[in-house]
């Protein structure tokens, strides 16, 4: 009984060794500690552990006093010994059936078997037992212990029982580890990506604290000299004159210069302040885009739209860019097109000019060429009607490619692999010589995506690069396809003669917002200077608004116009003017309603003049820009939505829009 409390008692000291080890020491040396902890503890002159790779085991750590015992287990495990020699070892019985095996080496008088192949070993290191062990780890042996004893018969049933137990205690402290050590990594790995993607993060919002204060920098401050210098050569002159009696020609002819250099400055002065506020407007644009790809509130809406108006905007807009940078543009379809596409024109237009854009601005010389490819799918497939099921009609699918060529500075394969990941742009450099979000590559991917096609590129440093938008479509067989000139850099000077008077309404080089609004409102700026120059002359307009600024400039900008103004600062005073109005058989031509005011907002104020029976046409000003917004405008009952901040030409163009309906 002493003997046997003795191994319990040497069996749990060396568990608790082992797992004292088990967060300080790898998996090899946890092994090792266990070999040590054996010859130790139990009467065990040498112990060693070897793996199976390949059906070939392969000692890998040792403990022990006896000599020349690995020596003695490489020799024994070598392919040129003897097949007898091999199959007779201990462990690769144990590890054939499984099981442990114990080999005594004494005959009846405890002398070395004179026959045994393995004698000079056993001499040499006086070993004369042997109990092999096989290690299974999550169902599959994949190692094996080799105990050696010098005494007569030290591997009697408890012995073994306990060794046997210890070896799976180090096999579930093994596989504890393992996991242990997965998950670690796991963690470490998770962490790392945190960190890596916290600091791309950080520099993304640092490179947009950038962009947004550059652009506000240079308003506030071209704002502060417009108002307290720019007036100052006006004024010195003036106080001149008025200094001396009498009229001198010469002095107001210079006053006249004065005052005209003066004007000519302000006005460069007014278009540096909109360049950088449409700037911060493109900015600020992508963020609310990306936001809402993100939350998953961003929708597409795909109509039929004609092929070749659409190519021409794009012709004119980007022509007077590249013309500004002496850099060559065409717009070339290869192939015989389909007059219509099926898609949402909006996003589709906002991906291209995105992709066209940045190939402007990272190209300094040479130019930039889109090509368009129309390619047909292998196979037609039939379709039955839905509203009558005896109707079929043959679906024609293809994929339509708008590639995007360049000469530029092109991007490097590191920079290529990350370049649609978010908050990332190509390089530090890279950003502050040229700017921007880093969002509109991601943008465009996503929004691409959601129409149902990808973006494909190719690019080599130094040479260029080429961005190929993949567009899938599928008509029936009223689509009909054909061949479009090509359209060159010139504004007017199109192959197929095109004059400047059939530039599509809707296109502006003014700014990218007038083509990447999602407000109709903001289609044809320039129609309204076309018209006359006081195109609302005689019309009362209502504007309802509860910011000073806004009011002050729109007002401004109607009146302009001339038409008449009445301001209100809330949705009720609106109401209130409105009725007022009407008792004296007086009527609004159209009201701008903002929809965001103290005391009654716009929504309840447009609805409470409908349940009054009011017709006249409402138009919400609002700065929302998701699409249930704008819905909930029409909903309320508005006749239409102008999307802030609104320009001076879009603004004039919706008003005129539904007084001609009206």
């Amino acid at each position: 009984m002493q003997i046997q409390n003795d191994k319990k008692f040497c069996y749990l000291s060396l568990t608790a060794e082992i797992w004292k080890s088990f967060y300080d020491q790898n998996e090899q040396e946890l092994i090792l500690t266990f070999l040590e902890s054996i010859t130790r503890l139990f009467p065990i002159a040498k112990t060693w552990y070897g793996t199976i790779t390949d059906h070939t085991i392969h000692p890998v750590v040792h403990a022990g006093t006896a000599k020349n015992c690995i020596d003695f287990v490489q020799l024994a495990l070598q392919p040129e010994s003897s097949e007898s020699f091999n199959s007779e070892f201990p462990l690769i019985k144990a590890i054939a059936k499984n099981q442990p095996v114990a080999v005594h080496y004494l005959d009846q008088q405890e002398h070395l078997v004179q026959r045994n192949q393995w004698k000079t070993f056993l001499e040499s290191s006086k070993c004369r037992s042997m109990l092999a062990v096989p290690v299974e780890i999550h169902n599959n042996i994949e190692a094996g212990i080799v105990f050696y004893s010098c005494s007569p018969n030290p591997f009697d049933t408890s012995t073994i029982d306990y060794l046997v137990r210890s070896v799976h205690e180090l096999t579930e402290i093994v596989s504890k580890k393992r996991r242990w050590v997965k998950e670690w990594q796991e963690l470490k790995k998770s962490k790392e990506l945190a960190e890596a993607d916290a600091l791309k993060k950080t520099r993304f919002f640092a490179n947009m604290s950038h962009e947004l204060r550059t652009p506000i920098t240079a308003i506030l401050g071209f704002m502060e000299m417009l108002l307290r210098e720019n007036l100052a050569p006006i004024k010195n002159e003036t106080d001149k004159i008025n200094e001396k009696d009498g009229t001198n020609e010469t002095k107001n002819t210079l006053t006249l210069e004065s005052c005209l250099e003066t004007l000519e400055h302000c006005k460069n002065i007014a278009q540096i302040i909109q360049s950088n506020a449409e700037f911060l407007l493109s900015i600020l644009n992508d963020i609310l885009d990306f936001s809402k790809l993100e939350a998953d509130m961003l929708k597409v809406e795909k109509i039929m739209v004609p092929v070749q108006p659409f190519l021409r905007e794009l012709a004119i807009f980007y022509s007077i860019q590249t013309r500004a940078k002496n850099l060559a543009f065409s717009i070339k379809p290869v192939t015989p097109l389909p007059t219509f596409v099926n898609t949402d024109p909006v996003r589709l237009k906002q991906v291209l000019m995105n992709l066209i854009g940045n190939a402007i601005k990272f190209t300094q010389q040479g130019g930039i060429t889109i090509s368009i490819v129309w390619v047909a799918a292998d196979t037609k497939k039939t379709e039955t009607s839905e509203k009558y099921q005896h109707e079929k009609k043959t679906i024609t699918e293809g994929n339509l490619f708008f590639s995007i060529k360049d000469t530029g500075i092109g991007i490097s394969p590191e920079i290529l692999s990350t370049l649609f990941v978010p908050f990332q742009q190509a390089d530090v450099a890279t950003t502050r010589r040229f700017g921007g979000s880093g969002l509109g590559l991601v943008i465009s991917k996503q929004l691409i995506q959601l129409l149902g096609g990808e973006i494909i590129t190719k690019s080599r440093e130094g040479c260029g690069s080429m961005f190929t938008v993949v567009l899938p479509q599928q008509f029936d067989n009223n689509v009909r396809f054909e061949s479009l000139p090509t359209f060159e850099s010139s504004l007017t000077d199109f192959k197929n003669n095109n004059s400047a008077d059939e530039i599509p309404d809707g296109l502006n080089s003014n700014s990218d917002a007038t083509l990447n609004s999602d407000s109709v409102s903001n289609s044809s700026p320039d129609s309204v200077a076309k018209n006359s120059s006081f195109p609302l002359a005689g019309r009362r307009i209502l504007l309802a608004e509860d910011s000073p600024d806004s009011r002050r400039l729109f007002s401004l900008i109607i009146k302009k116009t001339g038409a008449e103004v009445v301001e209100a600062d809330n949705g009720q005073a609106a109401v209130e003017i409105v009725m007022e109005n009407l008792k004296k058989d007086l009527s609004f031509d159209i009201i701008l309603m903002d929809m965001e005011m103290p005391v009654m907002d716009g929504y309840a104020a447009t609805r409470q003049l409908r349940e009054t029976g009011y017709t006249n046409p409402i138009v919400a000003l609002t700065a929302h820009t998701l699409h249930e917004e704008h819905q909930k405008c029409l909903d309320a009952g508005c006749n239409d939505y102008a999307m802030k901040p609104i320009l001076r030409d879009a603004l004039i163009t919706v008003i005129l829009k539904h007084l001609t309906n009206n």
